[in-house]
């Protein structure tokens, strides 16, 4: 039986891939209720400090979640991430260097993010997440230029 690996800290979780996949194997989404494991999934690694086999996991994460929310909210506005973050930049009233202060960051990188020049971070999703108090699925593999994908809250 495979063992649930969001009950246990993030230091408990494997650091390969190959542990990571045997614990929980990502694959197409069919259901609501896949979809919310492989969501609460992504989560759990949202915000922590990941290896290249822990990041290639979310990263795979992810592009599970964006196809079934692509397939399935085709009737929600698409928004990138750093539409999104923009957003809460300009309703919150701060610029590139207030985020560049909230990633702990230089403002280089922040206004290169905002250009969708440079992706977004596990550690940068998690204090956007924490800062503007919405989910960490906001911004999920959304950051790059170009990229699209319906909000989901």
């Amino acid at each position: 039986m495979k063992k649930d690996l969001r009950t246990l800290p993030f230091a408990s979780w494997p650091t390969t891939y190959a542990a990571l996949t045997a614990a929980f194997t990502p694959r197409p989404i069919h259901t609501e209720a896949e979809y919310d494991e492989a969501v609460s999934y992504a989560d759990a690694l949202a915000g922590f400090p990941l290896n290249a086999d822990q990041e290639d996991f979310f990263e795979l994460l992810s592009s599970v979640i964006k196809t079934y929310d692509d397939r399935t909210l085709k009737h929600w506005p698409a928004s990138s991430g750093v539409e999104i973050l923009d957003f809460l930049l300009k309703e919150h009233g701060l610029n590139g260097k207030a985020l560049a202060d909230i990633l702990n960051v230089s403002p280089t990188i922040a206004y290169r993010i905002l250009k969708g020049r440079r992706r977004l971070t596990a550690d940068h999703i998690r204090a956007l997440s924490e800062h503007f108090g919405v989910s960490a699925d906001l911004f999920l593999g959304t950051s790059g230029a170009g990229r699209k994908r319906p909000v989901a809250v």
